[in-house]
Parts: structure tokens; sequence; C-alpha cells
């Protein structure tokens, strides 16, 4: 699964630059649902993004990022370009995910696990793909910060699940 999705951020993050050579992008995010077979690929720019901190902050800090860089919109639904890549995989995703008996797979480190779709319900499946996305995004960190061109001076790059406890965004 790795290779794949790091060749996917390089693809749309270069075709989005090119589409939009004026746009000073602030952040660039995974967005997935796995249970459903949705990923996206998601920009913002910092302009959309106060706008959102603005609106919601009365809301309190579950509603907003924040980091040393300060508060920024940290939910994907809300940025300004979302799902400017979307992606629907679900004879990859979905289908597996629906099967009746506990879901077998094996994780990042080789090793074969079980998660029991009753007990945990979709968070059990966010949990593994955000891992893999974690990864997938931790590896392209150099990859980004060299080769991209629009970057806002305080740019993230993220995976956020969608109605999900797990999102993880990093400073570029």
């Amino acid at each position: 699964m790795i290779a794949p999705y790091r060749s996917l951020v390089r693809e749309t993050l270069e075709q989005f630059e090119s589409e939009h050579g004026d746009i000073a992008w602030s952040c660039f995010a995974f967005d997935s649902a796995p249970a459903h077979g949705r990923l996206g690929l998601n920009f913002d720019t910092e302009d959309n993004s106060d706008s959102i901190v603005e609106r919601f902050a009365k809301n309190g800090p579950a509603w907003f990022g924040e980091d040393s860089s300060g508060r920024f919109n940290n939910n994907c639904a809300d940025f300004a370009y979302c799902r400017y890549c979307d992606l629907y995989l679900i004879d990859e995703w979905a289908k597996p995910w629906e099967v009746d008996a506990p879901f077998q797979y094996v994780d990042l480190d080789g090793s074969s696990r079980s998660v029991n779709q009753e007990e945990t319900g979709d968070e059990g499946y966010n949990a593994i793909i955000f891992s893999a996305l974690v990864q997938i995004r931790d590896l392209e960190l150099d990859w980004v910060r060299s080769n991209s061109r629009n970057r806002a001076s305080h740019a993230r790059f993220g995976v956020q699940m969608c109605d999900s406890q797990f999102e993880d965004f990093t400073l570029l």
C-alpha cells in the first residue's frame, strides 16, 4: 500500500501547483473514510484557514488545530480545495472491511493482526489506515519540503480520518 500512495502524494502536489500556480497553499492533507472506501487529498489556504478558525473559535479548541505556528483549520471538509484528489477504493478498502468475521490484516511491521468490527466499529479500521497514512506522510515530508513551490511560510501536511478521533498535522 505504501509505494502507490507515496506516488499519489507527489503527483497530486505537482498537479495542484501546476494548475494553481498563483495560490500559496497552507495545508496539504489526507482525509479518509476507509470503511466507505474513500481517500482524499486536500489543500487549504491561509485566508480560508483564518476564516474558518475565526468562525469556529467561539466553540473552543476542539474546533480548530493549533501548533507552534498558531491556529489553523484542521477540518479537511472545510479546506479551500476539499477533495482535490478524491479516490473511491470500494474493492480495495470497503469490501474487505464488510466481512462478518474479524478483519484480518498484516500491520506495517509485518505482523498478522485482527480487528473485531463489532467491538471497535469503524474506528478499528480507521486506526489501521491512519497508521499507514501517517507513515506515508512522514516518508514524504522531505520530498514535499524540497519540491513544493507554492507553499505558504507556515504550512502543514496532515492526516485526518473523517468523523474520527484520528488526526495528525505536521509543520513543514
